[in-house]
């Protein structure tokens, strides 16, 4: 299934609104002119090897979605990052970027800006927003997973194929694997073949942009040359919500208590929050009173 596309004489950010949260979006353009921001692999390479390892993620491709992603030490010192990514079949995620260059640290606040509205009239609060890279060998594939933020990817350089999945298909996505994104910050969730009927496949090229909602479980596959995408993460107050949600249900089951799946009725669910809000205020004031 491809896509809903936004063309140049269409509302972005009106189109943007009446998806946000439920589909993914494929627009034509950038939403905002990353200019200010260095894209050249030269410039990233110097870049990268002054970031902290911490901030650099180097993994070998997936064989497959279902398969894992070797990890690297680090960037190997005096290679070229261009001949890294064409030698090995990689791919390079970087985080945080808007911390250590003030090109992207612009590019975050005037994107941030440009989505704003959409966030309102959603009628969510932005809590934290992130920029990064994802730098692709050709033909190296990232696993199957999710991830708990709203994401946008610009595509600087090479193509790329996202395959979306609904974030609220039981199938796809089990309450079991989203309690674990939230709690344990496991990102990688078990795939089948036979959900391919139901993914949203976003075919990105240099200039164009995507919007991929929270919770959306996904595989990406970069085209025939090197591919360099920026991404912007926004975590949001409906996002944090789900989090107390699941952190309430493991800590219950963890006292012996078999509490309801999320979702299943919205009067617990409320309670749950409240409760699990409640809990992480108790817990870090024992934290602090004890480090007194």
């Amino acid at each position: 299934m491809a896509p809903e596309r936004v063309g140049e004489r269409q509302d972005a950010i009106a189109r943007l609104a009446e998806g946000w949260g439920r589909r993914p979006l494929a627009f034509d353009r950038w939403l905002v002119d990353p200019a200010d921001a260095p894209v050249s692999l030269d410039e990233l390479g110097r870049l990268l090897a002054k970031l902290p390892p911490e901030n650099v993620l180097l993994r070998r491709s997936a064989a497959t979605p279902d398969s894992t992603m070797e990890k690297w030490a680090g960037l190997p010192a005096g290679r070229r990052l261009e001949e890294l990514l064409r030698d090995e079949c990689v791919h390079v995620m970087v985080l945080d970027l808007e911390r250590f260059h003030p090109g992207y640290q612009s590019l975050l606040a005037r994107f941030v800006d440009r989505v704003r509205p959409v966030l309102r009239a959603s009628g969510v609060t932005l809590r934290r927003s992130m920029i990064g890279l994802f730098l692709s060998s050709p033909r190296s594939l990232t696993y199957f997973h999710a991830d708990s933020e709203h994401n946008f990817l610009f595509q600087i350089s090479g193509t790329k194929e996202v395959h979306v999945f609904p974030n609220d298909d039981p199938v796809v996505f089990p309450w079991e694997d989203r309690e674990s994104l939230f709690c344990a910050r496991k990102h990688q969730i078990g795939y089948r073949k036979e959900f391919e009927s139901k993914a949203t496949v976003v075919a990105l090229g240099p200039g164009m942009s995507s919007y991929q909602p929270a919770l959306c479980p996904h595989w990406v596959e970069a085209g025939p040359d090197v591919a360099v995408s920026i991404g912007f993460s926004l975590f949001t107050s409906a996002e944090r919500r789900k989090h107390l949600l699941f952190q309430f249900n493991r800590r219950m089951r963890r006292l012996g208590v078999r509490p309801g799946a999320a979702g299943r009725s919205a009067f617990r669910d409320e309670v749950k929050i409240v409760a699990a809000g409640t809990l992480s205020g108790v817990a870090r004031a024992v934290r602090l009173l004890k480090g007194r």
